[in-house]
């Protein structure tokens, strides 16, 4: 919302000269902006009063996620301001995004595309043409991404149901997977394991 009182180093609302990622949208009472950087995103509400070019400052709800919310705040600012932000080094932050590549190399994989194909897909024509060889670490990683892709599928996901917490402490054991009563994958399945 609009800054009434500002101080001489607030930031001005300029979406479009923030570093990252950006969209705005409209959820049917206001304006909302969805803004990514780092693996990291937030999503903001617009007050209908705050234009381009105003210092503004956030609002946030007195609730039980106000000290996360205020957080939340402060690495926006952080990265906003053009300060250096400790964003990716957050525990933790690498996992989801190793798990989407690790899916989007597995549909790939299953539906016909080469290593190289599937590469682009991930991380883009620029890095390939400049990191792709015979055996170079970027064909090294998408082997590794299609193998836990892999592993996923044939009941591996189970661990992302239990946590982390519980995939370290080994609380749980993998289930044998029942095979009674359930069809069997024809051999030109997609699906099937193997």
């Amino acid at each position: 919302m609009p800054d009434v009182d500002p101080e001489t180093a607030a930031p001005v609302f300029d979406p479009w000269t923030f570093p990252g990622r950006k969209a705005i949208g409209h959820d049917g009472n206001r304006l909302a902006l969805k803004f990514c950087r780092r693996g990291r995103s937030w999503h903001l509400h617009i007050a209908d009063v705050l234009n381009a070019g105003m210092p503004f400052t956030f609002a946030i709800a007195p609730d039980d996620r106000a000290s996360a919310r205020l957080r939340e705040a402060h690495e926006m600012f952080t990265v906003i301001s053009g300060r250096p932000a400790n964003l990716a080094g957050r525990r933790g932050a690498t996992e989801p995004i190793i798990t989407m590549q690790s899916l989007q190399a597995l549909d790939g994989h299953l539906a016909g595309a080469g290593e190289r194909d599937i590469a682009i897909a991930i991380f883009g024509t620029r890095i390939v043409t400049e990191k792709w060889h015979g055996d170079s670490e970027l064909r090294a990683r998408v082997r590794y991404l299609i193998r836990r892709g892999r592993t996923g599928m044939n009941g591996g996901y189970r661990s992302l149901l239990w946590g982390a917490a519980a995939r370290r402490a080994g609380e749980f054991s993998m289930p044998a997977t029942a095979t009674a009563g359930r069809k069997r994958a024809r051999k030109d399945s997609p699906y099937r394991a193997g």
